[in-house]
């Protein structure tokens, strides 16, 4: 849902991409890194700020702006905000 929204706030502003089916482009690129972890999960496990304004912060931000909804990136950021806030960390995966 986060990458569809993204999609269309890009699409909003007229930003050219490169596909058209963002769960399908997100899918394959994960896929090519399989063992990765995100930078966001990363962070929060060291207990450092992360980037959420940057990354689903601004696809919320963008969307208000331009009328296009994005519940999903708002409740991500929201979420993310608050464990920063609260020192809160993910149990560590084994």
């Amino acid at each position: 849902a986060c990458a569809s929204e993204a999609f269309a706030v890009a699409k909003a502003r007229g930003i050219a991409l490169s596909f058209d089916d963002p769960v399908a482009y997100v899918r394959k690129f994960g896929s090519a890194i399989p063992g990765a972890k995100p930078s966001l999960l990363l962070d929060r496990l060291a207990g450092r700020q992360g980037e959420i304004d940057f990354l689903n912060g601004a696809v919320a931000d963008e969307g208000a702006k331009l009328g296009v909804p994005t519940p999903t990136n708002s409740i991500v950021a929201g979420l993310v905000r608050a464990m920063e806030a609260h020192d809160m960390r993910p149990a560590a995966q084994q």
